[in-house]
């Protein structure tokens, strides 16, 4: 398993950072493996239920795209820019509370031409799981530019 450093490879900062540790391995399929615990300080528990407060859907999604874009960056050895192009069918089956942590899986369906100098799209297919129970999958293309 390859180490990805976050901190090289993501530009978002730590307040609205959710991956904790991703790594790679072309050994296990060319999949991306991470995790991030939910602490329970996240600015969204206090109104996202107040008394009963769980992950929102948007930020598990955005959770498996980190994980992805942390790896294109990685690939092409820089933190590039880039966007969430299409996210398609999101199943969301359990609530994330605070205190849990969630590991993801995504693995590229489209290989990218490392000597391509135009921008390029790469499409992967996400599953998070907390307690060795699926919590949200879904299907997702990023946009990578060079």
């Amino acid at each position: 398993m390859e180490h990805i450093d976050l901190d090289l490879y993501l530009k978002q900062a730590t307040t609205f950072r959710f991956v904790n540790e991703a790594a790679f391995s072309d050994e296990d399929g060319g999949v991306i493996r991470s995790s991030y615990r939910y602490v329970g300080d996240e600015v969204f528990f206090a109104g996202h239920f107040p008394g009963e407060p769980i992950v929102p859907g948007v930020i598990l999604v955005e959770s498996m795209a980190q994980s992805c874009r942390a790896w294109l960056n990685w690939r092409l050895g820089k933190k590039a820019g880039g966007f969430i192009v299409s996210i398609d069918r999101v199943k969301l089956s359990k609530p994330v509370r605070p205190g849990d942590v969630v590991d993801m899986q995504a693995k590229p369906l489209s290989v990218l031409d490392d000597s391509a100098t135009s921008p390029r799209f790469c499409r992967f297919t996400c599953t998070s799981m907390c307690n060795d129970e699926e919590v949200a999958k879904a299907s997702m293309t990023l946009y990578q530019s060079v």
